[in-house]
């Protein structure tokens, strides 16, 4: 984000909130509160506090282009031993995000049963914020670009979208779920290199 907007990270003062209590995201807006950050990143509905805390919002990753955000992750071994029970996973969380999607204001209620510290206003705000980023699969390029920030800004190994992702099972619970609208031709191709890797892995 920085860099697209022509900053250089190097020429911030970065403050580690992993860990941090309650939770990062508010630790950060606590310190932003009191003076202590020019800015803070975070997520909905955390932006909007920071708003109303007399910030002002400059913009979101999703104002410039797609990328995947949280997911579920598992080693190797348990896709490989336990496949049944990675795609019982993979259709649960869908069936829940649809459910989310449809069901607002029980899904608000659940929240507000687990997140003590927002309003009910903040959990609709989070809602429909959320809401904007339901839509169809992304495409490959939107796992491409998230793999680059891997690799350039994390410093992970340089592998490719098949070393990160698995798309199978993904597929498999959309078309269950009866949810499968779009699919890129591409995900097929990225996981049969990957298995094709590790076949020569396994000789």
């Amino acid at each position: 984000m920085l860099r697209h907007f022509g900053v250089d990270p190097d020429d911030v003062t970065w403050v580690d909130s992993r860990g941090k209590p309650p939770d990062t995201e508010r630790y950060r807006l606590s310190l932003f509160e009191k003076g202590e950050l020019d800015a803070v990143c975070c997520d909905p509905p955390h932006w909007n506090v920071a708003v109303r805390m007399g910030g002002r919002r400059l913009t979101s990753a999703r104002d410039l282009f797609a990328l995947p955000e949280a997911g579920l992750s598992t080693t190797i071994d348990v896709i490989e031993q336990k496949p049944e029970l990675v795609l019982a996973m993979v259709r649960a969380t869908l069936r829940g995000a649809e459910f989310a999607r449809l069901n607002q204001q029980e899904t608000i209620d659940c929240v507000l049963r687990h997140q003590i510290h927002i309003s009910h206003e903040l959990a609709e705000i989070a809602w429909e914020e959320d809401h904007n980023d339901w839509g169809p699969v992304l495409d490959i390029s939107a796992y491409e670009r998230k793999v680059g920030i891997y690799t350039r800004e994390w410093n992970l190994p340089e592998y490719p979208v098949a070393k990160y992702y698995r798309f199978d099972f993904l597929k498999q619970a959309l078309c269950e779920l009866k949810l499968l609208r779009s699919w890129d031709p591409a995900f097929d191709a990225s996981d049969a290199k990957l298995a094709g890797v590790l076949a020569a892995c396994a000789t």
